[in-house]
């Protein structure tokens, strides 16, 4: 069955949104300073996480 994203994926209920912690989010933050200084664009990384 397909997650629902219109991916077509087969992942539905696999996955749930990533428990961030301080470190991680500053990770994912200077990725998405590194992606508008390389694209020009304001962009906003969504961390997933695999259950179980």
């Amino acid at each position: 069955m397909p997650c629902g994203c219109g991916c077509g994926s087969e992942n539905k209920g696999n996955f749930k949104l990533a428990n961030i912690n301080e470190n991680d989010n500053k990770k994912l933050k200077d990725l998405e300073e590194k992606f508008k200084t390389e694209t020009g664009k304001d962009m906003v990384l969504i961390a997933w996480e695999k259950q179980g």
